[in-house]
């Protein structure tokens, strides 16, 4: 008999860690040893449990997926990871396998894509859904090429995508940083940081450009799944 392969999901939503553990039980082979909705809790509790995947939302109450991906890059190196998430694919799938994800789905795609996607990854493969295609998969998984970005956003470190975003959402500075748990002044830093990247010399533009961008992720998104 094939060996069980453990699972362990980290999302904040426990509505959606519930879904995902019923279709991965009800799967032969493939059993969850765990489950966080926040990447302190992960950390200790992946500690205590074997894990042959991570499957990792890119949105935590007390960070980015990105963070704690980072971390168990240096922790656990061999543990492979699956993004799971709602952001838009064509975006944050690069920047994923950039970081060093195995694989990056949608919450919005098909309950066998996801499974897909799962064996994919325990098969030591690399797995995008159909908004990558073969060749750019190929592309961002070549480190120096994924150094060198294609579009100013691109260019942003995943904690000032994070502080981007907010910024579109219309959060001041002081929401942003009680959000992130961040001090008002690495706020201040990072929005600096990202006119420079962006060529941006006014606060006004800088929240002009960061709603459009999050007004046109969510469209094209949107436009993809209908």
């Amino acid at each position: 008999m094939a060996r069980v392969r453990n699972i362990f999901i980290v999302d904040d939503h426990p509505l959606i860690r519930q879904g995902l553990r019923q279709l991965f039980q009800a799967e032969a082979g493939l059993e969850v040893c765990g489950e966080a909705g926040s990447i302190e809790t992960a950390l200790d509790a992946i500690r205590c449990v074997s894990v042959d995947l991570l499957i990792l939302d890119i949105s935590l109450p007390d960070g980015s997926g990105f963070d704690l991906l980072k971390r168990l890059r240096i922790s656990q190196p061999g543990l492979p990871i699956l993004i799971c998430s709602m952001h838009e694919e064509g975006f944050f799938a690069k920047r994923a396998l950039s970081a060093g994800a195995q694989g990056y789905v949608s919450k919005l795609d098909a309950p066998t894509q996801l499974i897909e996607a799962v064996e994919a990854v325990l098969a030591g493969k690399h797995y995008v859904g159909k908004a990558l295609g073969a060749d750019e998969l190929d592309e961002y998984l070549d480190l120096s090429i994924a150094d060198s970005p294609r579009s100013p956003v691109e260019k942003l470190t995943n904690r000032e995508l994070e502080v981007f975003e907010q910024i579109g959402a219309g959060n001041e500075t002081a929401q942003i940083a009680r959000h992130l748990n961040l001090s008002v002044k690495t706020v201040e830093t990072h929005r600096r940081h990202i006119k420079d990247k962006l060529k941006i010399t006014t606060s006004a533009e800088l929240t002009r450009q960061a709603i459009y961008w999050r007004m046109r992720r969510d469209v094209v998104h949107y436009a993809d799944d209908t």
